[in-house]
């Protein structure tokens, strides 16, 4: 008797396993991921930045980080050439026009404030020597990158003082204003 019973339990037991694998098999061919889409949503989506428009705010209340940025040294040989309040869709603008391409934050807001620093090397510049890496093949032989001259800028963000970028572009000719 007590056979009979753990037969029918262990019965039991994987017709209901082999009836609940046949339904998720079923659920499987609902969520096929390489099917396409049958209908478009509907509606606007609007994204959600992680920093978000702030040039609604008085520009006054950037003045502690444009303060900060207008005491900033810079090492010898380069000038700070000027510190101007843009929008982050204005520096993607400038960058993308020097060569370097158009990388974009999209955590960002394109009207977010951002304070952009200007600095020229009439002298030259020399990026220094990255440490060595094997997945980049740089060994520590590899010379530092030098820049006959060049103009840095560093874009920081108007509300928080945040870094957000460094471009270091080389050019022929530095306009002296």
């Amino acid at each position: 008797m007590r056979k009979i019973l753990v037969v029918s339990i262990t019965a039991a037991t994987l017709l209901s396993l082999i009836g609940i694998s046949g339904a998720n098999a079923d659920k499987k061919e609902e969520i096929d991921i390489n099917r396409v889409v049958e209908q478009e949503p509907v509606g606007e989506i609007k994204p959600n930045y992680s920093y978000p428009d702030n040039s609604n705010k008085d520009k006054k209340e950037f003045d502690k980080v444009k303060q900060l940025l207008e005491q900033m040294k810079v090492k010898d040989g380069l000038k700070l050439k000027s510190i101007k309040l843009v929008s982050y869709s204005d520096y993607i603008n400038l960058i993308s026009t020097s060569n370097s391409g158009k990388i974009e934050n999209y955590q960002v807001h394109p009207n977010r404030q951002m304070f952009l620093v200007e600095i020229h090397a009439p002298n030259g510049y020399k990026l220094p020597k990255r440490r060595e890496s094997k997945i980049y093949d740089i060994t520590k032989d590899n010379p530092p990158i030098e820049f006959k001259k060049a103009r840095i800028y560093q874009l920081f963000d108007a509300e928080t003082g945040d870094l957000w970028s460094t471009d270091i572009i080389g050019v022929q000719n530095l306009e002296e204003n």
